[in-house]
């Protein structure tokens, strides 16, 4: 019953933000940023991710990656104009998961008709039957660490990479067949493949990776909530 009464909640959202979408949803622009990062280091990332290293190593890897932006954007992360852009940038970011919600609901059902024998994953279950220290940890994952690790790998690294030789649709094609196998989820594998696409697009409208990280995380809050409700 509640996981009904959240989907007519997305669903009449989702019929607002369609209705609006023109006025709000893209008015935000950032400059493109091109990132030189050797293919070695995308495989390396890669197979961390596939092979499921912890992801704080993955996290602490890629902050060393971009120690010098990092350390360049450090003294204006906390400034009062950055905390309002991005409360800007989170409620766009809201409208475009309001946008894309249909596409992804409808692909959820079919894989449910289709796919019936799929195992549950072990994450799904441990939130909700799990410790309260098992449920933190993979709420906090789930929130705020996964969404900047494969949001950086798979849209601003792998993606900006694939891009420059074989251009926007098979980048976005091959971006998103990687990022589903990565989560080793048949059930979940063509909502995460149709995500992924959307997830490039933002990236590609936007040309900030900033919107496809906090739209990745609207969509595990909505999971995250589903799933223990």
């Amino acid at each position: 019953m509640i996981e009904n009464a959240l989907s007519v909640i997305m669903g009449t959202g989702s019929l607002f933000a369609w209705v609006t979408s023109k006025k709000l949803v893209f008015e935000v622009r950032c400059a493109k940023v091109k990132e030189k990062i050797s293919t070695i280091e995308i495989i390396v990332l890669g197979s961390f991710l596939f092979i499921s290293i912890d992801q704080v190593f993955i996290l602490l890897l890629l902050m060393y990656i971009y120690r010098a932006r990092i350390k360049n954007n450090y003294s204006s992360l906390f400034c009062i104009d950055s905390v309002n852009a991005n409360l800007k940038k989170i409620s766009v970011s809201f409208y475009y998961i309001l946008l894309i919600w249909p596409f992804i609901y409808i692909v959820s059902l079919l894989s449910n008709f289709f796919i019936t024998e799929a195992v549950e994953q072990n994450v799904v279950s441990l939130l909700r039957t799990g410790s309260i220290k098992e449920q933190l940890y993979i709420i906090v994952s789930a929130i705020i660490v996964a969404p900047i690790i494969e949001e950086l790998y798979f849209r601003h690294i792998l993606y900006t990479k694939i891009k420059l030789h074989l251009g926007i649709l098979p980048s976005i094609i091959i971006c998103s067949i990687l990022f589903g196998i990565i989560h080793k989820n048949v059930y979940a594998y063509t909502a995460l493949f149709t995500l992924s696409i959307f997830l490039c697009v933002i990236k590609e409208i936007s040309g900030s990776i900033i919107f496809p990280v906090y739209v990745h995380s609207i969509f595990n809050i909505v999971m995250v909530i589903q799933i223990m409700l």
